[in-house]
């Protein structure tokens, strides 16, 4: 039958069938427009699926998905079919790389870990075998993209996925900062640009002049119940609400605008908001502590201290290191403004040369003074 002897039935359908049903009192137009129309739209070929029905099509389209899961080294990746081979290799062995460098997250945290590609979803059929086995968001891999930056994202997963398994400590102190990559030139500029910034808060200037329990506030690393009146100076807190945002009316609010000092402290400790971080240290600059910690005292510290729950970050940072906490504020400062750099001091044939002519000079001028004749 043709199409247009097909649509011509479906019509004479439609106008002969309302006159047999007319006589009934029940008829609901409503219902039999719809029928009719479901009709019709099969008889075209037509799908007349519901729009929950196309959801849950296209769900299992994407489930469905075409996908290639590859184990390289420690890192098993799951990405859609047409991302080449060789890229998914170059960029997890550059990130397993990193992850050794590190040495933070354990090795079977790793292993166990699926960064899966976010088109793909963990119900894809393929990936059947890694049930019961967590999974990870993992940013598109392109060919744009160097193997460093496709290896970045392996490794933004891994941390993400990392730092939602510790403590809320850790979580609140990190604050999604936990940053694998270190580079020295880099990382290590910034750090004591953080540390040294002429626009800075008290605690760390003050931490720059050798100052460690500033330090300790500076970074957050003592618990506190009122951890703005400690970690930052009355003036601060006044001149950072000063410069926030209209009053809200709320009275203790007003007080601090006002420059009650104990006011701030109070309001700052109550209200949910706050025009200042709870940690004056920038998540660049905490990171540092940890790579400190890691270069100082190995990558055996840094596993233990992430994986430590009890005290302060403070409190975890001694333990991990075997040694007090101002101790190891102390070496972890001098260790900031050396740019993250621990570099052992040797002497050429030239720095030779010029110590041997001013020990002579030194020797001449003590042979012509009054006191050796």
């Amino acid at each position: 039958m043709s199409r247009r002897a097909l649509l011509l039935l479906v019509l004479l359908v439609l106008v002969a069938e309302p006159a047999r049903l007319a006589a009934q009192a029940s008829f609901d137009s409503t219902a039999y427009l719809r029928s009719r129309v479901a009709q019709l739209d099969s008889l075209l070929g037509h799908t007349s699926a519901s729009p929950t029905t196309r959801s849950r099509v296209l769900a299992e389209q994407a489930h469905d998905h075409p996908l290639r899961v590859q184990v390289e080294g420690r890192l098993t990746l799951a990405v859609p079919l047409d991302v080449p081979a060789q890229w998914v290799s170059t960029m997890a062995h550059a990130a397993d790389s990193t992850l050794g460098e590190f040495g933070g997250i354990p090795d079977e945290t790793i292993r166990r870990l699926v960064l899966l590609e976010v088109t793909l979803t963990p119900e894809n059929a393929m990936l059947a075998q890694f049930k019961g086995r967590p999974f990870a968001s993992l940013s598109p891999v392109r060919a744009s993209d160097s193997a460093e930056a496709n290896g970045s994202k392996a490794l933004e997963a891994m941390a993400h996925y990392f730092t939602g398994t510790l403590d809320s400590t850790w979580q609140k102190w990190l604050e999604g900062q936990l940053v694998l990559a270190w580079n020295s030139n880099l990382d290590g500029e910034r750090a004591l640009d953080d540390l040294a910034s002429v626009g800075g808060y008290v605690s760390g200037k003050e931490c720059l002049a050798g100052m460690l329990a500033s330090c300790r506030q500076w970074l957050g690393l003592d618990d506190s119940p009122q951890p703005y009146s400690v970690r930052y100076r009355p003036q601060e807190l006044v001149s950072a609400l000063r410069n926030s945002d209209g009053s809200h009316g709320n009275p203790t609010e007003d007080r601090c605008r006002g420059g009650d000092a104990q006011a701030c402290a109070e309001f700052f400790t109550l209200m949910s908001w706050h025009p200042l971080p709870s940690i004056p240290a920038s998540g660049e600059m905490r990171m540092s502590l940890l790579r400190e910690l890691r270069e100082r005292h190995g990558k055996e510290a840094l596993r233990r201290v992430l994986a430590d729950s009890a005290g302060s970050v403070g409190d975890r940072l001694s333990h991990a290191a075997g040694i007090s906490e101002d101790s190891l504020v102390s070496e972890w400062r001098l260790w900031v403004l050396g740019r993250g750099r621990i570099e052992r001091v040797t002497a050429g044939p030239g720095d030779l040369v010029s110590a041997l002519l001013f020990s002579a000079i030194l020797v001449g001028m003590a042979i012509r003074s009054g006191r050796w004749r």
